[in-house]
């Protein structure tokens, strides 16, 4: 089972700026930055080896994906509608691709969308702990 956790965050205020960091199902960690009119637009760009991190995700916490990432519970997190909560803040977005799709499960900044199923919920929380841990 090949799957990926990203969170990106884009900001266009004082010129366009990207970044982000990416966790693969091999427990590989990447990170990214972009400025001006570089943008990564694919999952693909942003696993490349310039990107690469020294950083190892524990496999415990990959096993622990492995078990909870499913297609059925995937294709039914709904998100709310979007919150005007900020301004100027930009966008910060956390993504799984599963199975070649990808699945919006959190965003926050200038627009806040929050997951409404208890396993987009659970889902957040776990990618949250592993993200922070990098």
């Amino acid at each position: 089972m090949f799957w990926v956790i990203e969170k990106s965050e884009e900001n266009f205020a004082w010129g366009h700026q990207q970044s982000g960091t990416v966790v693969t199902s091999n427990g590989d960690v990447y990170k990214y930055q972009t400025f001006g009119n570089d943008k990564l637009e694919h999952i693909s760009d942003k696993i490349k080896p310039q990107y690469k991190q020294q950083a190892i995700v524990d496999r415990s916490d990959i096993n622990m994906l492995n078990t909870m990432l499913n297609e059925t519970e995937l294709d039914n997190i709904s998100l709310t509608e979007p919150v005007n909560k900020m301004f100027d803040r930009g966008t910060n977005i956390y993504n799984v691709y599963f199975n070649d799709k990808k699945y919006t499960i959190y965003q926050y900044g200038d627009w806040t969308r929050e997951p409404t199923t208890d396993y987009g919920n659970e889902l957040l929380r776990k990618i949250l702990s592993i993200i922070q841990r990098i």
